[in-house]
């Protein structure tokens, strides 16, 4: 951590934490620079935890989707996203939101 952390705390906050009591969280979470999706399983500390380590103007937003390893189905830019074909329409449209 220490190494990845020393080469981006410049230009990129890294934020300590954990989905659901899970540490491998790029698989659980997606986002870019306006905003942040993640599962329904994260608990309300870690939510938490997460808004006020992040700026206000990215959006932060729980997904209530089967397939709740968002980083596996999700994957965008700031301009662009392409979802699992499997996905639910409700999470297309939070998505297009966020």
């Amino acid at each position: 951590y220490s190494i990845f952390e020393g080469e981006l705390s410049d230009t990129i906050p890294v934020v300590h934490s954990s989905i659901a009591g899970c540490r491998i969280i790029g698989r659980l979470v997606v986002g870019n620079k306006n905003g942040l999706l993640v599962p329904n399983s994260t608990t309300d500390q870690e939510l938490q935890h997460i808004r006020n380590s992040l700026p206000d103007t990215v959006k932060i937003q729980r997904v209530e989707e089967r397939l709740s390893a968002l980083g596996n189905v999700v994957v965008c830019n700031d301009y662009v996203a392409l979802v699992h074909p499997d996905l639910d329409r409700e999470t297309e449209e939070i998505i297009a939101d966020v």
